[in-house]
C-alpha cells in the first residue's frame, strides 16, 4: 500500500481514512468477516497487526509534514461550469516539473483577487497563471468571464483557447510549457539523469521561509536522479519519515538560481527534502549524500524458527539456509500465515567506532521486528530492509531474533483444498476456494472452481541474505 499512499500524498492528501474497519463479533474467527473484494481490509485480525504501528507512524509523519504551510502551484485551472465536469488527471494536465490547483466558479467569484500579478486567495494561496477550460464544449457564465477580465486587467496572466479571444480581452494562448519558457520560468522541480525504469511523483509546500518537497519513487526498482529544485541559497536536508531521521545533503550545487541535488531511492521509497536554513560553503571535497555500504559479514549459517502451532506450523524447526516458506515440503510451513520467530547467534569482530553499522535483511515477506541481544530495534516494513545496529552490536557473541509476519492468502489457499471441518481459518470470503462458487462475481474464483486448481502461493518469510554492513558515516538512512 505504500506506493499507492505516497501517490495520494503527491495528489494533495493530508489525512488518511482507511476504508474500512469491519466489526469482528467472534474472537476465534480469523481472518474474520469482510465485505468481499471491497475496500481495504484493515483490522486487528491482520497477520501483521502487531507490527502495523511502524507503517501507521510513517503515515502520521507524512500527514504532519504535508499539513505545514501552503501548497505551491504555478497554475490554477478554472473548472468548466458544465454539469458534470472534470479536470483531467495530473499527468495530462501540467508541464513536467510544474504543479497546479483547481478553482471552480464560486471560488473565483467570491474569493479570488489579484496581487502583484498573481491570483490570490484569502488563505494565502497564490498562482502565477489562471488557465481557462480548453474543452470545445466548455461553459463559462457571463459573471465568470467578467471576473476573469477583471483579474486579467489587474495583472493576472490568463491562458485561454483561441475560441475565447472575443470574451477575454487580455489573454495568452499556446501550450503551457511554451508560456513558461517565454516567461523564463524554470520548473519547480526537474528530474535529470534518471536511472532506467525510474518513475517519480512529487508535491511542494511552503511554510513561511521553509520549502518542503515530498518525492516518491513510484517504481519497484532502485532509482537515482539528479533533482533540481527551484530554491537557492539554502541547505537541502533529507527527512526520512520511515525512521524519523534528519540530516544534511552536503552534495549539492547552485545552478542559475536553483539547487541541484543527487538523490537515490530504494524501491517505492520516498523522501522529504527540506530547505529551511542558510547554506554554508565548506572548503574541500564534499562527502556524498549516500555513502556506500560495505558488507563485513553474512549471517549464512543455520537459523531456528518457531511457528504458531495453532495455525499449523511446527513449534520449532531448523533452516539450514534462509528460504521461502512456500518451497518447503511441510504443509504446515508452505501454507502458513502468521508470525514466525527466527533466531541465530553469530560472532562479531570489533568495529571501527567511527563507522555506522547496519543490519540488512535482504528481502522480507512481509514485515519484520528485530531484536539484537535482547534489545528491540523496531519494525522493518519497507525497502531498504535495513536498520542501524551500531549501539546494539557487541564484539564477540551476539543473539539475533527476527519475527516475520506474512499475509493471509497462503493459509486460505491451503484451507481451500481441505474439507470445511479441517480448515483453520474462518471467513465469509471465498476468494481462494476451489470448492464453492465465487463471491460477488470474482472471475478468478469461478475459474478455480471450474479447473479445481488452487491459487498461487505468495512468497513468505525471511528471504535474506542477512548481512552486517558498515559505512563511514552514521547518517546513512
Amino acid at each position: 500500500m505504500k506506493d499507492i499512499g505516497d501517490a495520494a500524498f503527491c495528489e494533495g492528501l493530508t489525512r488518511n481514512v482507511l476504508c474500512f474497519w469491519i466489526h469482528q463479533p467472534r474472537l476465534d474467527a480469523k481472518p474474520g468477516f469482510q465485505w468481499a473484494h471491497v475496500g481495504t481490509h484493515f483490522d486487528c485480525n491482520l497477520t501483521w497487526w502487531p507490527m502495523s504501528g511502524a507503517w501507521l507512524t510513517y503515515l502520521a509523519r507524512c500527514q504532519h509534514m504535508l499539513r505545514q504551510g501552503l501548497f505551491v502551484a504555478d497554475f490554477t485551472f478554472l473548472q468548466n461550469e458544465a454539469i458534470p465536469s472534470f479536470i483531467p488527471p495530473r499527468p495530462n494536465q501540467r508541464p513536467p516539473g510544474f504543479d497546479y490547483d483547481v478553482l471552480n466558479a464560486e471560488v473565483l467569484l467570491t474569493r479570488a483577487s489579484a496581487s502583484n500579478g498573481r491570483l490570490t486567495l484569502p488563505d494565502g494561496m497564490s498562482y502565477r497563471y489562471l488557465v481557462l477550460p480548453h474543452q470545445p464544449d466548455a461553459i463559462l457564465s457571463s459573471a465568470t468571464l467578467k471576473k476573469v477580465n477583471q483579474l486579467a486587467e489587474a495583472g493576472v496572466t490568463v491562458i485561454a483557447p483561441k475560441t475565447l479571444a472575443g470574451s477575454v480581452t487580455k489573454m495568452r494562448e499556446g501550450p503551457l510549457d511554451a508560456v513558461t519558457r517565454a516567461d523564463g520560468l524554470a520548473p519547480d522541480i526537474e528530474f535529470r539523469d534518471l536511472s532506467k525504469g525510474a518513475n517519480f511523483d512529487w508535491i511542494h509546500r511552503r511554510d513561511g521561509e521553509t520549502e518542503i518537497y515530498f518525492i516518491s519513487n513510484q517504481s519497484a526498482l532502485d532509482a537515482t536522479a539528479q533533482i533540481v529544485f527551484r530554491v537557492t541559497g539554502k541547505q537541502p536536508e533529507l527527512w526520512d519519515t520511515v525512521t524519523g531521521g534528519i540530516r544534511d545533503l552536503p552534495d549539492c550545487r547552485d545552478e542559475n538560481g536553483r539547487t541541484s541535488v543527487p538523490l537515490q531511492f530504494a524501491p517505492r521509497q520516498s523522501w522529504f527534502v527540506v530547505f529551511r536554513k542558510a547554506k554554508t560553503e565548506n572548503s574541500g571535497a564534499k562527502p556524498g549524500n549516500f555513502p556506500k555500504l560495505a558488507t563485513v559479514q553474512e549471517l549464512a549459517g543455520a537459523w531456528t524458527a518457531a511457528f504458531d502451532t495453532k495455525w499449523g506450523g511446527p513449534e520449532r524447526i531448523t533452516f539450514g539456509k534462509l528460504e521461502d516458506w512456500t518451497t518447503r515440503p511441510e504443509d504446515g510451513i508452505r501454507y502458513y500465515s502468521g508470525t514466525a520467530t527466527y533466531r541465530t547467534t553469530f560472532e562479531s569482530k570489533p568495529q571501527d567506532p567511527k563507522s555506522a553499522i547496519y543490519l540488512d535483511l535482504g528481502l522480507v515477506k512481509n514485515v519484520a521486528r528485530v531484536r539484537l541481544n535482547g534489545r528491540d530495534l523496531g519494525v522493518i516494513w519497507t525497502a531498504p530492509w535495513r536498520m542501524e545496529i551500531t549501539g546494539a552490536l557487541k564484539s564477540g557473541a551476539n543473539e539475533l531474533e527476527i519475527e516475520v509476519a506474512n499475509l493471509w492468502p497462503n493459509r486460505l489457499i491451503g484451507d481451500a483444498t481441505l474439507p470445511k471441518n479441517k480448515r483453520l481459518t474462518i471467513t465469509n470470503v471465498r476468494t481462494y476456494d476451489t470448492m464453492t462458487s465465487g463471491t460477488y462475481g470474482c472471475k478468478k474464483c469461478e475459474d478455480r472452481k471450474r479447473t479445481g486448481k488452487p491459487a498461487a502461493l505468495l512468497p513468505s518469510g525471511l528471504l535474506g541474505p542477512v548481512t552486517i554492513q558498515s559505512a563511514e558515516e552514521a547518517a546513512v538512512p
